[in-house]
């Protein structure tokens, strides 16, 4: 979703403009990581086995259509979320083992909010080529054809 930006005399933006749309998907972040953790409280079995669960959709979901800033911040605050769930205690080695989870739970995360990034940007140079091969072949003074392969 492409949203025009539209700016006033003193510089900031207007609600259709892409400073707010950023704004926006912080809280959707936010509002994302808060839901999947009333959802992981509400779910016994979420809750005591399936702890990564509901938050592995908010990450790639708010990376993928919000970018990097958003996806980083709700990959940080889903394993906050995430470290208020797990038990500290119980066998030997569990902070270990609790902080290499989250670990690759954050790597993950960040990877997402990357390749997000990454998609933004070549979609961005594929509309640039096209349109300069738009530009090109309308502009051009002898008559030019797209066959396929076929």
């Amino acid at each position: 979703m492409r949203v025009a930006r539209t700016s006033s005399s003193d510089g900031c933006s207007s609600p259709g403009g892409d400073t707010w749309a950023a704004r926006a998907w912080y809280a959707v972040a936010v509002g994302a990581v808060v839901a999947a953790s009333l959802l992981t409280l509400a779910v016994p079995l979420m809750h005591d086995r399936l702890t990564f669960f509901a938050f592995w959709p908010v990450i790639f979901s708010v990376s993928w259509l919000g970018g990097v800033g958003p996806g980083l911040l709700s990959s940080v605050l889903s394993a906050i979320a995430v470290l208020m769930f797990l038990p500290l205690r119980g066998f030997p080695g569990a902070g270990l083992a609790i902080a290499t989870t989250l670990g690759v739970f954050g790597v993950a995360g960040a990877c997402a909010a990357f390749l997000a990034r990454w998609r933004e940007r070549t979609e961005a140079e594929l509309r640039e080529i096209r349109d300069r091969f738009r530009m090109l072949a309308n502009s051009a003074p002898a008559l030019i054809w797209m066959a396929d392969a076929s």
